[in-house]
């Protein structure tokens, strides 16, 4: 159902998926914070408002680290931090 298109983006963008029915592009977003993060509603709630306001096709995940491995294990970069299928569009590279 759905394929997946890096045609004509930067090598260093995050690809992603195009629902090869309705052929809309689909982003998996996933907000990560820590568990007293004074910015993570206020972060989810303007995401949430973006992708209404621009009719897009995302999903939003939450994902809490918890301890320190959690932190090291998923490269968190701070709370709240957000991947777009995955990516953080700001790492430095």
């Amino acid at each position: 159902m759905f394929e997946r298109r890096a045609r004509d983006l930067p090598d260093d963008w995050p690809t992603a998926c195009i629902c090869t029915v309705c052929r809309r592009w689909h982003t998996r977003i996933t907000l990560q914070c820590f568990n007293d993060c004074p910015n993570w509603r206020k972060t989810g709630e303007r995401l949430r408002r973006i992708i209404a306001e621009h009719d897009l096709d995302a999903t939003v995940e939450y994902q809490l680290i918890e301890t320190p491995d959690d932190a090291e294990w998923y490269q968190f970069a701070g709370s709240p931090t957000l991947l777009f299928d995955g990516v953080d569009p700001f790492e430095p590279g």
